[in-house]
């Protein structure tokens, strides 16, 4: 079983998905948490250098370098080549070996983004994308951009669509463009048939246990 979280920046995502792997480990099944800015212990060296190097691109120097000078194709190629990567050398080795693969989030919030910033349908991402394996359970964590906006507290470019000249590096930008974001997944989610919780004042332990009694009863 393949399961992702999704929801918009500050939405909780990484806290709910280590808390639903540790909950599920406690119930005896072998998971495998896959966070996608880091690297699993236990792959291929090379594979570890290539991904970090990847990754580094993508993430570590977003808000550093001019990236709009190598235009959204390069970008979304780059992004779906690391997808590529962690989908053969993490998430089918896991699932071949019968892990319950646990992720923070999958590509959608990039395709999200991309088409929320650029003029492209949303089904021209889903051409570049559309070879990689989709989880099997989606939980989109469905958070107010201006409760999230107050849980960050400071922003990177991305998350205020800077890059696009969208918002100011402010909450008020952040929130703006958020809530485009939550639009777009909630058209997903309903679209795609995904799980969609609206965490409130609940813990993640809380939710966590929302969600493994969830799969307890399709499994």
């Amino acid at each position: 079983m393949f399961l992702t979280f999704e929801g918009i920046d500050g939405s909780g995502k990484t806290t709910l998905s280590s808390a639903v792997a540790q909950r599920l480990r406690e119930r005896g099944n072998h998971v495998v948490l896959f966070h996608k800015k880091s690297v699993p212990p236990g792959v291929d060296p090379y594979v570890e250098r290539h991904l970090k190097t990847l990754g580094r691109l993508l993430w570590d120097d977003a808000d550093r370098q001019p990236i709009h000078l190598l235009g959204n194709d390069h970008w979304v190629r780059i992004m779906a080549a690391y997808f590529a990567a962690t989908t053969e050398t993490v998430i089918r080795p896991a699932l071949s070996d019968g892990a319950i693969v646990v992720t923070d989030n999958w590509y959608y919030k990039f395709i999200a983004r991309m088409t929320i910033n650029t003029a492209h349908p949303r089904h021209d991402f889903d051409d570049v994308f559309g070879a990689l394996d989709r989880p099997s359970r989606t939980f989109f964590l469905d958070v107010d951009p201006e409760a999230a906006a107050v849980r960050k507290g400071h922003f990177t470019q991305g998350e205020v669509g800077k890059h696009q000249r969208d918002g100011a590096d402010t909450a008020d930008g952040f929130v703006h463009y958020q809530t485009k974001v939550a639009a777009f997944y909630r058209d997903l989610a309903s679209e795609q048939g995904w799980d969609v919780i609206s965490p409130g004042l609940r813990t993640p332990a809380e939710l966590a246990e929302v969600v493994v009694d969830s799969l307890d009863r399709v499994r």
